[in-house]
């Protein structure tokens, strides 16, 4: 979620009551990753992380990794 909010620069689900974010969760509803996100892979990036399966998440060094990854690809380095 935290790098959705980079990309994005807003804050998901605003304007909902913390009960009805939770309930969006738990029915699968999850914020529209941007057309303008900066590279396919931070979209492949969240989708990932956002797994409903806890297991299939990356892990944080994996994340870590494929964000220096994206980091050489786009020459941000």
């Amino acid at each position: 979620m935290v790098l959705w909010e980079l990309i994005t620069h807003a804050a998901p689900f605003q304007g909902m009551h913390p009960l009805q974010i939770v309930r969006a969760i738990d029915q699968g509803k999850l914020p529209e990753i941007p057309s303008n996100c900066p590279s396919p892979n931070y979209a492949r990036l969240i989708e990932d992380c956002w797994d409903k399966d806890p297991d299939a998440r990356p892990s944080f060094d994996a994340i870590l990794q494929r964000l220096k990854d994206i980091e050489k690809e786009m020459n941000l380095t």
